[in-house]
């Protein structure tokens, strides 16, 4: 390897082509902006002559933000004042001195506007747009952003004329699993003007070929099918297995043959594939002869004749789909933004020193490439005719190792083409985002294997620490900065990848928990703030892996959430909300109302569906529902009908006890403003929107709607992001416990058509697109393979180069398909496509560990820790409010938006503590261990919400399983549940000592929901409020008030009260409370209760909710009396409930004074004095 010199961004000389490798955390956009300052100040170019072009809009808007700060942290150094960069203090220094140097910053400064930085599409339409008679565009040529829908019209055309067309028998040959959206998949990716389609030949040759096999294959069986029948059944050596000549399958398989032979039924080409003399070869015992017969040659013939019409007529109608794209596209007068690339391409390379180039060269004297190695041989062809041909600097800057985009078009081959021919390639060689120890073990694992890369002119550069000052991660444990964790085998054979995939998450979940624990001791720190969830991310390969990952760690209490950059129209939410508002457009149809009953947000199973399917009345109740539904959406609009759906439907509670409730509430009410604003925009009727909603979700139509996905709380959860996701990002801890996962590139999942994509080095690296159909594929497949490994390695790469401080990755002796599967770290770690045995493993990594640096240890085992909750005050349910306004004095808020300046209620009854403890593995003990947090208290407000207290408990065992089935819990909690229904409904309340068990539902509100106009409410008023009435209740609660914000609110509070009940004439109010305080009663005592009720602010919830009954019951009520008709407030706290054992325990009972209730309603209600406020 020859060694590359590193680049000076203050002293190397921008002349002609320079190609700068920045490997990860580099710092590659600093030293865009350096560049770009001294094209300014050295080489005199205006900002709009220095062309500076990116992949992404996004990217593009980060370079402007980064070069403007650039340019003017330069100009306070050359007019000496405060600055904050290391280069400009260099660039003082050298022009510091010259008038004429300020002179261009300063201009440049003032026409930033007119910058020419941007997406390389925005760049070619412009080229295009502004020499139209060079380039050759239509004057009334319009862009078409997303081709998708074009493309499908193309594909559906070419399937009705040329496969449609097809009989039966053809079509089963040539198509196999092809399909008219895979088929505009395919003619997406390949068929470009620049790829090679592969094989060549006339597919009506071919099919004239096979029809003659085809007879010559009846002919014989025909007179020698008995001969042949005795040779395959009565050989010794063919191997009888349930796949081939087991004799039962072989005489069916021969029935098969002999009813197409005689006429009475469809080829069978698998049976076919069976008597070829390979696979007959390959069937039989080792070392014993096969049988053999011209039958099995002209069985073998037809195969692979076969293969190859099939190749050929696929690769035809790719070509096809292409060629009709043109035709589609020309008569709408469409260009897209393959058609820029490519007619830009086409005008530069047509008159290489005059004409487009020529034009170009006048407009811009320099260009900046970011993300080289995004690139593709068409662009890099734009870009070194133009500038390089031209004499004029053109600044290649990227990072071939972390290409990793080749599904979006990108080619590395063009970066290594242009690393081929420049004579100025630079490294940047100090990273700026990782620890100095953890640099040096990313460079000691690709140190390891010299070709590490795979691809010729790939090479590691080690890089090292920049000199600056870092925060640094305090861990009291003993923990290196890259720590391989090593999975142990089983019975000394390499372990299987799927049942690493437990142990795997458990290790990653275990420490996590000890990460965060430590954290908010203060124990582990960054810099000097403990460590938080969004300290960590978690990176996988998949979206599938992402969501094992969530919801593994959802499981074990930790906040995740998958990191999405994606639209909520393309969310699981909007696909299963597409069937559900079918089915209530068409409720009388039995059909779409199972198959919304059967989505997620629904909640049926299959059993509770099938027990529908035999229950008439209960299936007419739903569809009931569904017509309900129907006719609010038909008189009142789509946002009420939603609203009703979510809250009477159950869709947002149900959403909220999943692992990943509040992603899954949060999409829920984004969806729904969004059909809101599509029907009142554009005054849609319900089909109309609905056909509106079907159409966001299909790639092929251009979508018009921006809705990113949103959600607040992200930043406070582990991160869990595919590694292609993570290009870009830093994280200061990340795990990769995927690393061993394998691919098998020409795999029947990932690759049903089996085409090999390769770049062929005897054709200068063209890319090839191969359809198969020979004979000896091995070097096409060892080829497409080879170039899988390779991006394999850069995907590993990325992965363990995102972290600041520390990287734990899971690796072992692991299973693989020697050949089939690929596996980048067998081949960067053990230089070798093989999987290395336990011992082999071990001592290669025990080699390649280092002191504080890098470690090699057994994959700890799962101790199954569970997270302990965070203290949080929760509201009892999610519903669904209006979009809110842009005017804040109409705004809706909830008692959690004003502790917490949120807009959206929580989930019902997060614990507010809980106990660092290992999970039982053995659930159904007492209450106490019954599971804590936001899922099981919903399913404690839902037992609550349906059951009659009068009935006696042995009654209630039902509705208990019944719930815990709704909720995925396990049968053996029923004791517990029941015994903690008959302490509850049992237990005394107030000075009279009734029971719940004597209320009736007669005498019950359940989720009485209600709303009052607000004051403007200073949040430091309230808090010195809330303060007094808990009379010095928890002696942390002023740091409690000072941490939490209180937005100033005005418009309406709502709320949801648990429960409103009537006894003996006086009403009541209850909120049910599933916190987890302890493991004994005693933790329930009135004293903890009393100071759990301050700390988690539930004493100003109660009496806000005190407030809205003493309004409600003021409406509904004669003569209404506060003192005589309103008995209290009860707060049961579920687990410590047990009146025999522990009285008084688990029961926080008051009745605030009725001034102070009044005393409330003037500060706080809007009809109340305007300039009043707590004292």
């Amino acid at each position: 390897m020859t060694p590359i010199p590193s680049f000076d961004p203050v002293n190397t000389p921008l002349e002609g082509t320079l190609l700068m490798e920045a490997s990860a955390g580099t710092g590659k956009t600093h030293t865009i902006a350096s560049l770009f300052v001294r094209l300014v100040i050295e080489h005199g170019l205006p900002v709009e002559r220095i062309l500076v072009v990116t992949f992404t809009e996004a990217a593009s808007g980060e370079l402007k933000e980064r070069i403007y700060a650039r340019l003017g942290d330069t100009l306070a150094a050359l007019e000496e004042r405060s600055f904050s960069e290391a280069f400009s203090g260099e660039m003082a220094k050298r022009h510091g001195n010259s008038p004429e140097a300020r002179r261009r910053i300063l201009a440049a400064i003032r026409n930033f506007d007119r910058a020419a930085i941007g997406t390389i599409h925005s760049f070619c339409y412009r080229m295009l747009r502004e020499n139209r008679f060079e380039s050759g565009l239509r004057f009334d040529a319009e862009l078409l952003t997303d081709a998708g829908l074009l493309r499908q019209n193309a594909a559906d055309d070419v399937w009705r004329r040329d496969v449609a067309s097809l009989d039966r028998a053809k079509a089963e040959i040539l198509i196999e699993k092809l399909t008219p959206e895979s088929l505009m998949n395919l003619a997406a990716r390949y068929g470009g003007a620049d790829q090679l389609l592969l094989p060549e030949g006339d597919f009506r040759n071919i099919d004239e070929k096979i029809l003659k096999l085809e007879s010559r294959i009846k002919k014989i069986w025909t007179e020698e099918g008995d001969a042949l029948r005795t040779l395959l059944s009565e050989n010794k050596f063919l191997k009888r297995n349930k796949e081939n000549f087991r004799l039962d399958i072989l005489n069916n398989d021969l029935i098969n043959l002999e009813q197409w032979i005689s006429g009475h039924g469809f080829l069978p080409e698998k049976v076919i594939q069976k008597m070829t003399m390979t696979n007959i070869r390959q069937e039989t015992k080792k070392d014993k002869p096969s049988p053999e017969h011209e039958f099995f040659n002209v069985c073998e013939e037809w195969i692979l004749s076969t293969d190859l019409a099939r190749a050929l007529f696929i690769k035809n109608l790719v070509q096809a789909v292409r060629k009709r794209e043109g035709e589609l596209k020309e008569k709408a007068g469409l260009i897209t933004f393959d058609d820029l690339l490519l007619n830009l391409r086409d005008a530069v390379l047509e008159d290489k020193d005059g004409g487009m180039c020529l034009r170009i060269r006048e407009l811009f004297g320099a260009a900046l490439i970011d993300e080289f190695q995004d690139t593709d041989p068409v662009q890099y062809a734009v870009f070194d005719t133009v500038f390089a041909r031209g004499g004029l600097p053109l600044l290649l800057i990227g990072d071939p190792k972390q290409a990793i985009y080749a599904f979006r078009g990108a080619d590395v081959f063009a970066y290594l083409d242009a690393a081929k021919k420049s004579r100025k390639r630079y490294t940047l060689d100090y990273n700026w985002r990782s620890d100095p120890e953890l640099i040096e073990a990313v460079n000691l694992i690709f140190q390891k294997n010299p070709n590490a890369f795979v691809l010729e002119g790939m090479d590691f550069h080690p890089v090292q620490a920049a000199p600056k000052t870092r925060e640094t991660l305090t861990d009291p444990a003993d923990v290196s900065p890259f720590t391989f964790w090593l999975a142990h085998p089983e019975n000394e054979k390499p372990l299987a990848s799927g049942k690493l995939l437990p142990m795997a998450l458990g290790a990653v979940s275990d420490e996590i928990v000890r990460l965060l624990s430590g954290g908010r001791k203060g124990d582990i720190r960054i810099g000097d703030k403990g460590v938080e969830p969004g300290d960590m991310a978690v990176l996988v390969r998949s979206n599938r892996e992402a969501l094992q990952t969530r919801n593994f760690l959802a499981d074990r209490g930790i906040p995740a959430v998958i990191h999405a950059d994606g639209n909520v129209l393309d969310s699981d939410e909007a696909k299963e909300l597409l069937p559900v508002l079918t089915a209530i457009l068409h409720p009388w149809n039995s059909g779409k109302v199972r198959r919304a009953l059967a989505t997620r947000i629904m909640g049926f199973s299959m059993k509770a569906i099938d027990d529908l399917n035999r229950d008439e009345p209960a299936f007419n109740r739903e569809s009931a529902f569904f017509m309900e539904c129907r006719n609010l959406w038909q008189e009142k609009g789509i946002f009420p009908m939603l609203s009703h759906l979510y809250e009477k439907g159950g869709v947002l509670v149900r959403s909220a006890g999943t692992g990943d409730g509040e992603r899954q509430v949060t999409n829920l009410l984004h969806l729904a403003e969004i059909l809101h604003s599509a029907e009142v925009d554009e005054k849609r009727g319900p089909e109309v929107l609905l056909r509106w909603l079907e159409r966001q979700g299909n790639p092929a139509f251009p979508r018009r709607v921006e809705a990113p996905l949103r959600l607040e709380s992200d930043g406070q959860r582990v991160r869990v992001i595919t590694v292609h996701r993570s290009k870009g990002l830093e994280y200061p801890i990340v795990f990769c416990p995927f690393i061993h996962s394998a691919t098998d590139v020409l795999g029947s999942k990932i690759n049903p058509e089996k085409i090999m994509a390769f770049h062929d080095p005897e054709l200068e690296n063209r890319f090839c697109v191969d359809f198969g159909g020979k004979a000896d594929k091995a070097r096409e497949e060892d080829l497409t393979r080879k170039e899988a490994m390779a991006e394999q390695a850069r995907l590993l790469y990325v992965a363990l180069t995102r972290a600041r401080h520390r990287v734990y990755a899971v690796w072992g002796s692991i299973n693989i398909q020697v050949k089939k599967d690929v596996r980048a770290c067998n081949w960067i770690l053990h230089n070798s496509l093989v999987v290395p045995d336990a011992d082999q493993v071990k001592q290669n990594m025990e080699a390649l560990s280092k002191k504080d640096v890098l470690s090699c240890l057994p994959l700890p085992e799962d101790q199954h820790l569970t997270l302990p909750h965070m203290d949080e005050t929760s509201e009892t349910h999610v519903c669904c409010t209006a979009p809110h306004l842009p005017l804040d004095p109409f705004r809706i808020t909830s008692f959690s938006s004003l502790v917490a300046g949120k807009y959206m209620d929580n989930p019902a009854d997060r614990d507010g503590t809980a106990r660092l403890t290992k999970k039982s593995e053995d659930p159904g003990g007492d209450i106490f261990s019954f599971p804590a947090g936001a899922r099981p208290g919903i399913f404690m407000h839902h037992l609550f919400e349906n059951i009659d207290f009068t009935q006696e408990v042995f009654q209630l065992e039902p509705s208990v399983r019944k719930s815990l089935h709704l909720f995925g819990y396990d049968e053996v909690w029923i004791p517990a549940l029941m015994e903690m229904l008959e302490r509850v409904l049992s237990m005394p309340f107030g000075e009279e000592g009734f029971r719940l068990k004597e209320v009736g539902l007669k005498d019950q509100l359940r989720e009485l929901d209600f709303y009052f106009p607000l004051n403007t409410l200073e949040p430091d008023a309230i808090s010195k409020w809330v303060q007094k009435i808990t009379m010095g209740a928890c002696e942390h609660l002023p740091a409690q008030l000072e941490n939490l914000y209180f937005s100033r609110s005005a418009g309406y509070l709502r709320g949801l009260i648990d429960l409103v009940f009537r006894h003996n004439g006086r009403y009541y109010l209850l909120d049910w409370k599933s916190n987890d305080l302890g493991a004994d009663y005693e933790a329930y005592s009135p004293e903890n209760l009393k100071r759990e009720m301050a700390v988690h602010l539930y004493t100003l919830q109660y009496h806000l909710y005190t407030l809205a009954l003493d309004r409600y019951l003021s409406i509904r009520l004669e003569d209404y009396d506060y003192e005589r008709d309103f008995g209290g407030v009860a707060y049961v706290f579920l687990r410590g409930v047990n009146p025999e054992k522990a009285p008084g325990c688990g029961l926080f009972f008051e009745k605030p004074p009725e001034e102070r209730i009044r005393e409330m309603a003037g500060w706080m209600m809007a009809e109340g004095l305007l300039n009043s406020s707590p004292n």
